[in-house]
This record gives structure tokens, sequence and C-alpha cells, in this order.
């Protein structure tokens, strides 16, 4: 994602927590890769952005930890597009009811992404795209 982001000119932050994925990363001088826990970057760490476009990590939850915590850098009028698991909005627990809800009132949008669009990463999960804008 970030590569192709840089393709098209945009100035690129990434946020890893893996290093084998940092090393990658810092194959291409376009990017800026910071090597953290991304739930642990401060908003002030970086200034508002106008656009967040992210992978976050699905187990336990923490998709829409990195989701809330990534809509804390935009600027009003951004724009985020997270890649997250299809059975959203299908999840019980407490945590997947409060996002789905805060997101609701942010105003979002979702689209479909093929059935085992990442299985050549090893991840044979139905994903989508949601779109939030920041007013």
């Amino acid at each position: 994602i970030a590569k192709y982001a840089a393709d098209i000119g945009a100035k690129v932050f990434c946020c890893e927590l893996q290093a084998q994925h940092c090393e990658t990363l810092r194959q291409d001088d376009r990017l800026i890769v910071h090597e953290a826990d991304f739930l642990q970057l401060a908003v002030d760490a970086i200034r508002p952005v106008d656009f967040v476009l992210m992978n976050p990590p699905f187990t336990a939850g923490q998709c829409q930890r990195h989701v809330r915590h990534a809509f804390e850098f935009l600027r009003p009028g951004g724009r985020l597009i997270a890649v997250m698991p299809s059975n959203l909005g299908e999840r019980n627990s407490k945590e997947s009811k409060q996002f789905m809800s805060w997101i609701a009132e942010q105003g979002y949008e979702t689209s479909a992404i093929l059935v085992d669009a990442f299985r050549e990463e090893g991840t044979r999960i139905s994903t989508c795209l949601v779109t939030i804008d920041k007013r």
C-alpha cells in the first residue's frame, strides 16, 4: 500500500511494529518508516494528515483500535481508508458494537474486496475497505 501511494506522489509515513516489514519498507527511500507500536504513537508526533491508508492487524479487535487511533491523526476534511474484515458488523463483542456505532456517527462507506484477496500473504479472510471522512 505504501509503495503504491508513493508512486502517485504522496508523502508516506509508515508505522510498523515488525522489524522485517520495516526492513522491506526502508528499501524504498521515498517512505518515512517508524518502527513502533502504532497504538503507542502520539497524535502530535506528526502533523495532521490529509489521508490515512491502512491495513491494520485483525486479531483480537486490533483493527478497530487502530482505525480509531488513526482517525485522530486526520485534519478536518481528511479521509481514512482501512482494509478490514468483511464480517466487521456481525461481531457481538462490546468493542465491536461500540466501533460500529462510532463509525456510523462519523458516516462511513464500505467496499467489498475479493474473498481470499490476501491469500498469497497467508491470509484467507474476506475483507472490505472502510472509508471514513473527518468532518
